[in-house]
This record gives structure tokens, sequence and C-alpha cells, in this order.
């Protein structure tokens, strides 16, 4: 409880080079690092950065995001550091912005009944892990993310798992999302179309990683193999950012709670992902934080 209360008063140091993107309705362009780098030279530890317009401080960063709808929270999931500045930057958030739901990428939403005992405080560690199958689903070092899930169990913040079965996804990459019935979805809508600029992306990571690209010679981005895979991210997306609008509609009374949801930084970076979904839902109010190594 020391800790907590130190963080409640906003002390904790900023273990993390961070870099803030923020969406603010269409004003994303204006300050995105597609358009506008961020500074190549090192940023000095635990500042905060606005691509294309410099060094800010977290308390500016803190009082901007907690007016959004939505908070993203990018990670490299294997970095601690990056665990530890999404800690800080709840606990700073929450200070302001006390009625906040908390989605998690590193859940299925079929384990949603388990994390809602965790938060209510019927399931031990041990126990919680096990239900939510922890080491099968996610398999990463459990101790990186349980202070994130106790921060949520000591101030009864919901949790939302926001993943959908990694089969589905597979499921919608070989056969396109009409493909698949109804009732394997999980109640996902339809993705909405990718940017050009997301394609652009996403186009050299697949070449990099698609071995069969080394045999068969050159490819381009109307490759059906690419096209399945960018379907797969789509829905990755989508199913989050699904999740996190529900929350948002179905939360009772006449002031909405901070939704923040906690994802890889992939699903975050420039626009392209779960922001771009949300915005298709009707959520334009989108703020995307991110660790910069």
């Amino acid at each position: 409880m020391t800790n907590f209360s130190i963080s409640r008063r906003n002390r904790i140091l900023i273990l993390g080079t961070l870099l803030l993107s923020l969406c603010w309705s269409n004003s994303w362009a204006a300050i995105t690092p597609a358009k506008k780098p961020a500074p190549k030279d090192c940023v000095p530890l635990g500042n905060w950065v606005i691509p294309g317009s410099g060094q800010t401080t977290q308390q500016d960063v803190i009082s901007r995001a907690a007016k959004a709808s939505v908070v993203l929270l990018g990670e490299t999931h294997v970095n601690a550091d990056h665990h530890r500045w999404q800690l800080q930057t709840l606990v700073a958030l929450h200070a302001v912005r006390p009625n906040m739901v908390i989605g998690f990428e590193m859940f299925p939403r079929r384990v949603q009944a388990v994390l809602d005992k965790w938060v209510a405080g019927e399931l031990t560690e041990k126990e919680f892990l096990r239900a939510a199958e922890w080491d099968r689903v996610w398999n990463t070092d459990a101790n990186l993310y349980l202070p994130l899930f106790h921060f949520a169990r000591m101030n009864h913040i919901p949790m939302r798992a926001l993943n959908i079965e990694a089969s589905l996804r597979r499921l919608v990459s070989e056969k396109g999302f009409y493909g698949v019935s109804i009732e394997q979805r999980e109640g996902l809508t339809r993705p909405a179309e990718p940017s050009q600029a997301y394609l652009d992306y996403l186009f050299p990571i697949y070449k990099q990683h698609d071995r069969k690209d080394k045999q068969k010679g050159e490819m381009n981005q109307d490759d059906p193999d690419f096209r399945r895979f960018i379907s797969g991210q789509q829905l990755w997306d989508r199913a989050m950012a699904q999740v996190l609008h529900r929350a948002l509609a179905e939360s009772t009374g006449s002031e909405k709670p901070l939704v923040v949801g906690v994802m890889g930084a992939g699903h975050v970076l420039h626009g392209f992902g779960v922001t771009h979904q949300l915005h298709d839902l009707g959520v334009q109010n989108v703020t995307a934080l991110l660790p910069w190594d």
C-alpha cells in the first residue's frame, strides 16, 4: 500500500523513454510519426515526446489522455520496463479518472469469467493463472503482468479480455472473413478496410518473415497470401476494438469510464490497427501512448 500511495501522488519515476502519439479525432495525421518523424537523437530517460512537436511533461500527457474515451498503452511483451511504465501510467490516469476499465490483449474472450472472479478477490494468483490458461494462451512470464492485474484488483477496476482464439485468426487468414461461419466468429463484425499506409507498413515486415517469398521471387501487395495475412491482423485489431467499444457502450450512469487497452505496440503504432477499428465503430477520441526504446 505504501507504493500505491506514492503512485497516487504521482511520484513514481517514469522508467522508460517514452513516445507519445496522440489521436484526437481527425488530428492524428498532423502529429503521427508517419508524417513528422520523431527526433533521431536519443531522448533523455523518462521524458515524453510528441512526434513533430518535441518534449512535453508527464502532467500534460496525463491531463490530455484522461480526457479521452479510450487510451491504448503499447508494449513489447517481454520488456519489464514497459510494464513498469504501464503501471505508472495506469496509476496516474486512475488518480484523475477513477471510473476505469482495463482491457488486456493477453486473455481470450472465453476466460472473461475468470477475470471477473480475480477482480472480485475470489482467486489466488495460481488459481487465476491456471484458470486463465496463462502458460498455454500467452506463455510469457506472468510476473511481468501481475502488478497490473493486482492494481486492477486492489482498486476494483473491471478487467476485460480483448483477444480471440488463435484458431479463429488462422481460419480467417486461410478462408477470408466470410469463409468462416457466423458461429465461429465469436461475435466479430467485419473489420474496416486497411489504409494504404497500413499495407505499406506491414508489407516489408511480411516479406521479411515469409520464407516462401524467397522461393517464388518478387511479391506485391495483391499477393493472396499477403492479403490473408492482413485479414488476420485486422481481425485481431477489430476484436480488441470491439471489446473496448462495448465497455463504453455498456456503461451506466452519466459518466462514461476511461477505457484503457493494454496490448502490443504493433496494434497501436501510427493509428493503423486498433485506433483505426475504433474510429470505424464510432469512437473518435482515442489516445495512444507508446514506450520508445
